[in-house]
């Protein structure tokens, strides 16, 4: 680990601070350079709390048209760290009319820390939003290089390919088709031979913008003043609920973000399996809880699913308490076998429904251990008596 002025290194990968604030990150073993990441962009948003929309007359906003302070705040052994700070000079909220933003002016403070861990194959990233814009969209924009109009999205049980198309507008007359789209814990794109994948934490939506391909918005903020607008550009249909002000939807105060980046070589047939494990360990990160008393040092597992790419769903005591229910699911297109085994010796085991009806039995491997094949994007819980 190491950092210097501006950059911050370890074994694996670079990340480089552009004079605008924005990054450069660099894939030390494959090579790869994604050149344009983490700045932010500030539009209007005169919507309401269905449907963004925007002013007739918007004006967009980014941090790279201001010179942000940027400073190495954590240089090693095992952690090294950039901190970057923005001042954007936005509009204070929308107009009157909601036609434009407003002439007044505030300062939007955006402050992101950058960090990376020794060994460390993601890019962890830490940004704080002091929020005191009304009617507007802040979203953070990564300039990916990678010429697609596709995107591979999370949801609670698969992995979801989308093309995202631009739409002749004049063919909905009562509600425009959105250009977000949603996610559950990270979307990646890829080209053959250059992925990037965003990882979230509480982050559901983003673009993938049609005229830009490989450029990725994440929305961090939309601040609007009402639950239902009568006149919304990209809702001609009218209203879609009650009219009622909403102030605390402008969203004011500090909000604070933490999402990661990843890059990937889409080539390597291990991609998808390094993708869904790096998931898991930012969303679901080891948890460390301190001893009183002086333990020797010791290793168990109750529960170790493999291989790690399949996602542990539930585990749970059965509802006659007579067992114990493991449930896995298969976010991917293709078939996995897979290897679920206990600390303790198993007596009995059997494949059951979701209400953990049994199906029928399975075999135990070795005592403790059973085999279970899942289906692309599919779902199986099993039930073990110890």
């Amino acid at each position: 680990m190491q950092g210097g002025p501006k950059f911050i290194e370890n074994e694996l990968l670079r990340v480089d601070a552009n004079v605008d604030g924005s990054v450069q990150l660099t894939d030390k073993s494959s090579g790869l350079v994604y050149e344009n990441l983490n700045y932010f962009e500030d539009s209007g948003d005169v919507g309401d709390e269905y449907t963004y929309s925007y002013p007739q007359d918007d004006e967009w906003y980014y941090s790279h048209q201001g010179i942000p302070d940027i400073q190495v705040t954590e240089s090693g052994p095992l952690r090294a760290a950039l901190q970057i700070d923005h001042g954007m000079v936005v509009p204070a909220s929308a107009s009157k009319d909601a036609g434009s933003r407003s002439l007044k002016k505030a300062k939007l403070l955006i402050s992101t820390v950058i960090s990376l861990t020794s060994g460390s194959r993601r890019v962890d990233v830490r940004t704080t939003v002091h929020n005191s814009i009304k009617d507007h969209r802040l979203r953070v924009v990564f300039a990916t290089g990678i010429e697609t109009n596709k995107s591979f999205a999370d949801t609670p049980f698969a992995v979801v390919e989308r093309k995202h198309p631009e739409y002749d507008v004049a063919q909905f007359p009562y509600e425009h088709p959105a250009m977000v789209a949603p996610m559950q814990r990270f979307v990646a794109l890829g080209d053959g031979t250059k992925g990037f994948a965003l990882i979230v934490k509480g982050l559901p939506e983003y673009e993938l913008k049609v005229r830009e391909p490989g450029v990725l918005a994440l929305t961090l903020l939309r601040c609007v003043g009402k639950l239902s607008g009568r006149d919304l550009i990209t809702r001609p249909g009218g209203a879609a609920g009650w009219w009622n002000e909403t102030p605390e939807a402008q969203c004011p105060g500090t909000h604070v973000f933490e999402y990661s980046l990843f890059p990937y070589a889409p080539n390597n047939d291990n991609s998808w399996a390094s993708l869904l494990r790096e998931v898991e360990h930012f969303i679901v990160p080891p948890l460390v809880v301190p001893r009183k008393n002086k333990q020797t040092v010791w290793e168990r597992s109750f529960l170790e699913v493999t291989p790690s790419h399949l996602q542990l769903s539930a585990l749970k005591e059965s509802e006659d308490r007579r067992g114990v229910i493991v449930r896995v699911c298969n976010p991917t297109g293709s078939e996995i076998n897979s290897l679920i085994r206990f600390e303790r010796p198993i007596q009995r085991a059997w494949s059951t429904m979701l209400n953990e009806e049994q199906i029928e039995p399975l075999r135990v491997n070795s005592g403790n251990s059973v085999n279970v094949a899942v289906k692309p994007y599919g779902i199986v819980s099993i039930k073990v008596v110890f």
